[in-house]
């Protein structure tokens, strides 16, 4: 399926990036991709090009993140603005009500759109998070984010994700692996790759490590109910 180049501006101006697959049809219902702390919308489009078979699948670069303009203020890393991102996102290509596919801190986003815009949320789909954060997972991430030193090639920039994720991903082939660090990195100006995240995300986390535990609280009040239907 092919897709297109979406461009946008911020509330405060900032020029943000989505993808977008139009899906079969004009009135096909639409599902939004949300990314993970510091990944880009890259990570989806193996299920996007399986989604769009169809569904409108929408696939934004988080602020900060993949071909979305960095934010010379750090301090605006964070969900509720991610969120206020995503909803001036849809406000722009006319999209009333999507489902929501969010890993990690997309998951995040999507939980707090579902908290405050309920009429805009179909479905949500988490991955790798959920209302309560585990403080050793959170600390375990806030330990390397916005840390990793530079790397010189791609074969080094394999070895680093090897090195952060191989716990987690234990029997990953190496043509796996070489995929995931593909879409992690870019190269940059010099032709060398390097992480395509702003490593000013880590110092916006580190700054306010209590923001998600925050957020697992307040989805315990009382919110209007989301609808299941298989």
């Amino acid at each position: 399926m092919s897709s297109a180049d979406y461009w946008f501006d911020s509330h405060d101006g900032l020029r943000l990036y989505s993808q977008v697959f139009a899906g079969p049809e004009a009135v096909s219902p639409v599902v939004l991709c949300l990314h993970g702390l510091m990944r880009t919308g890259r990570d989806f489009d193996d299920l996007a090009e399986h989604l769009a078979r169809r569904y409108r699948v929408i696939v934004p670069d988080v602020r900060g993140r993949g071909r979305s303009a960095r934010d010379v203020h750090f301090s605006n890393y964070q969900i509720p603005v991610y969120a206020k991102d995503v909803r001036t996102l849809l406000e722009g290509l006319g999209a009333a009500r999507v489902s929501v596919i969010g890993t990690s801190m997309g998951g995040l986003i999507g939980m707090m759109l579902a908290m405050t815009q309920p009429q805009l949320i179909e479905r949500l789909v988490l991955n790798d998070v959920g209302p309560e954060i585990d403080p050793r997972g959170l600390e375990r991430i806030l330990s390397y984010v916005g840390k990793v030193p530079p790397v010189s090639s791609w074969p080094e920039a394999i070895a680093q994700m090897r090195s952060l994720y191989g716990s987690a991903w234990p029997d990953l082939s190496d043509a796996r692996w070489e995929k995931i660090t593909r879409v992690t990195y870019r190269v940059n100006a010099a032709g060398v790759p390097e992480v395509d995240a702003d490593p000013m995300i880590g110092a916006a986390a580190g700054a306010a490590p209590g923001a998600a535990p925050r957020l697992s609280e307040s989805t315990r009040q009382p919110r209007p109910r989301l609808r299941y239907r298989p």
